[in-house]
């Protein structure tokens, strides 16, 4: 059986950021902290040259848990 999640309403637009090939297998990069979604354009050549597409979400709830907003 599949499992389900409730959705909610985003109340930001997802930010993300994306490097290699624009239309390769799709990888999910996690970056740490301190770290920004930019820091995996350093997979771009690579990811251009073995048909990758290297995708990194901006992790915005850090940024407001600093600024007292979340």
């Amino acid at each position: 059986m599949p499992l389900t999640y409730p959705v909610r309403k985003m109340e930001k637009p997802l930010k993300f950021s994306q490097f290699g090939s624009d239309n390769g297998r799709m990888v999910v990069y996690f970056h740490g902290a301190p770290g920004a979604p930019d820091e995996c354009s350093i997979f771009d050549l690579e990811g251009k040259n073995h048909g990758l597409t290297f995708i990194c979400l901006d992790r915005f709830s850090v940024d407001s848990s600093i600024n007292g907003e979340a």
